[in-house]
């Protein structure tokens, strides 16, 4: 899993195509044409979360060392940058973006999206259209991130990294019926790699890489 990149709203799932499109043996009526029809739904809800937090993983590794290294004066359009944050500073402009993430999945806006992620980025886009598929299939999302840590990897005047320990509960509703239709709502515990990067609108999210994923076991009784 080391290396493997959610936004998202942002999310990482850990879960296989095979893993969310076999049948609940909790649910009789899995064979009917409704269900199996917002069960695939859901199946590509889910991939796309997990691709957007997949993205660029090559970078985010390749891009690890240079990052902490170098410290860059000025921005994309030349100008003089302000001074790097602190490490609170970092973690307060991360939970900031991070709210318009969960904000922009929960209501389904995209202009929650334009706030929270870089414009054109690919991780912006798969965003996108993943609340597009959302909207489409009539399925709000109400899965829960537990952030349990928060820490700074590297920091330069226009580019920071955040490392956020977090437990994961996917949970889809149906806008119709109201009903629970997540096909496999496992918990996980992620550990991502988030990028932010500064440029003329302030402060974005870039990238997003899950750099390890285990799947919470419940506890028995």
């Amino acid at each position: 899993m080391v290396g493997v990149e959610v936004g998202s709203m942002q999310q990482p799932s850990g879960r296989t195509q095979a893993q969310e499109s076999s049948p609940s043996a909790r649910d009789p009526g899995f064979l009917s044409p409704s269900k199996v029809f917002v069960g695939l739904l859901i199946v590509l809800v889910v991939l796309v979360i997990a691709a957007v937090l997949l993205i660029d993983s090559k970078d985010e590794n390749g891009q690890a060392a240079s990052g902490s290294e170098q410290t860059q004066a000025t921005g994309p359009t030349g100008r003089k940058l302000s001074p790097t944050l602190t490490d609170e500073e970092a973690i307060a402009k991360f939970k900031s973006l991070n709210r318009l993430r969960l904000r922009a999945y929960r209501t389904a806006n995209q202009a929650f999206v334009s706030l929270a992620f870089e414009s054109g980025s690919r991780v912006e886009r798969l965003v996108a259209r993943e609340i597009h598929s959302l909207k489409d299939s009539s399925v709000s999302s109400r899965t829960k991130f537990d952030t349990l840590s928060l820490r700074v990897l590297s920091t330069t005047p226009s580019r920071l990294r955040v490392q956020q320990r977090v437990i994961v509960t996917p949970r889809f509703v149906s806008q119709k019926t109201k009903q629970d239709v997540t096909r496999n709502p496992r918990k996980e515990r992620d550990v991502i790699n988030w990028t932010l990067t500064r440029g003329s609108n302030g402060w974005r999210i870039t990238r997003s890489a899950i750099v390890n994923a285990q799947v919470v076991a419940k506890k028995n009784g």
